[in-house]
């Protein structure tokens, strides 16, 4: 299985026993595929290779990389308040979505006694 790549992945190659992230990847002209990559290295156990310092992953030692999974959310304390109140609007909209479809269905379904329920239409 071919493995895909991209920028800003966390990666773990246990073949020299680093962890980092991928800065480029180098393509090869005429293929056109990925011919290595170029990691900046965040934790190594491999007392020859430093954190900080730049690292190359040839396409043959793929088999080697591990993705590492990460928190993709980013978010200073300022953006979580924001995002809160946009989750509130999105719940929101949601609801009154949802009671829109089911008055829609009783109408379809010919379901006087729901419609007048959701309405609040009562005679």
């Amino acid at each position: 299985m071919e493995r895909k790549f991209t920028q800003e992945d966390n990666i773990k190659y246990s073949l020299k026993e680093y962890e980092g992230e991928v800065k480029l990847l180098h393509y090869n002209k005429k293929t056109r595929e990925v011919e290595y990559l170029e990691v900046v290295v965040t934790k190594s156990d491999n007392p020859e290779i430093l954190e900080n310092s730049t690292q190359w992953i040839s396409h043959k030692n793929f088999e080697y990389v591990e993705l590492l999974s990460y928190d993709t959310c980013n978010l200073n304390h300022r953006d979580y308040g924001e995002l809160d109140k946009l989750m509130n609007l999105l719940e929101e909209k949601l609801v009154v979505i949802s009671r829109d479809y089911k008055i829609d269905q009783a109408l379809i379904n010919g379901d006087k006694e729901l419609f007048l329920k959701l309405t609040g239409d009562s005679q």
